[in-house]
């Protein structure tokens, strides 16, 4: 790229595989370059030995001298060549280097965005806020399921209201008891009620509304 675009685009950067890919079109060039060097050096030992047949001694001679110039030149380029495939072969690897490192770098950042997200500091505050958490909502609905508030607002003399309310009705009960008749009528296909029966019966009753009364009693007591 000419400077002055260097300067208005910038610099592009360079890349292993890009610095391959133009080591290996100039190993191609030089190839092609080595082989025109060894064509005419063979030119060159075809015209000594015409030369030779002619009876030229010096003339073959210098096409010797010209062959041999044309193979050094040979050698050199192939070193040439030699050189840039170690080039290639270095970069290559440090191309592999490269990924492996990039790599390595993206899987290292992951693994602190990982320790961070769970860090064992996170989770142990984690889970004794959640702990917290599931203690305040035992604790409320503990609260919400307990009827002490509702009875504490009642005082003193609304609790006796409430045992004289209790204490009346069941008077009530009791006067309803001795006041209710039994009911002697006869089922069907049954023989009627003898007259010495009727006081026994009452005499049940009652008893049955007594113990009834005094189960009431226990349990307000209670």
């Amino acid at each position: 790229m000419p400077k002055f675009l260097e300067k208005l685009f910038g610099k592009k950067k360079v890349t292993p595989q890009k610095t391959v890919a133009v080591l290996r079109r100039t190993i191609n060039k030089l190839n092609v370059t080595a082989v025109k060097y060894k064509r005419q050096s063979d030119e060159q030992r075809v015209m000594a030995k015409e030369f030779l047949k002619a009876g030229n001694k010096v003339a073959a001679k210098q096409a010797l001298m010209r062959r041999q110039l044309y193979l050094k030149q040979m050698n050199t380029t192939y070193n040439k060549v030699f050189n840039l495939q170690r080039t290639i072969s270095a970069l290559e690897t440090a191309g592999s280097n490269i990924d492996v490192a990039n790599a390595m770098e993206e899987a290292d950042v992951a693994i602190q965005d990982a320790l961070k997200a769970a860090s064992p500091e996170r989770i142990e505050k984690t889970m004794l806020r959640s702990q917290e958490g599931i203690e305040r909502i035992s604790m409320t609905d503990e609260i919400l399921g307990d009827t002490s508030f509702a009875e504490s607002e009642l005082d003193f003399e609304e609790e006796s209201g409430l045992d004289a309310e209790m204490e009346a009705l069941m008077g009530e009960l009791s006067i309803e008891s001795e006041t209710e008749l039994p009911d002697i009528t006869p089922p069907i296909d049954t023989e009627p009620v003898r007259e010495t029966e009727k006081p026994e019966k009452k005499k049940t009753d009652t008893k049955e509304l007594e113990k009834l009364r005094k189960e009431l009693e226990r349990e307000l007591g209670g």
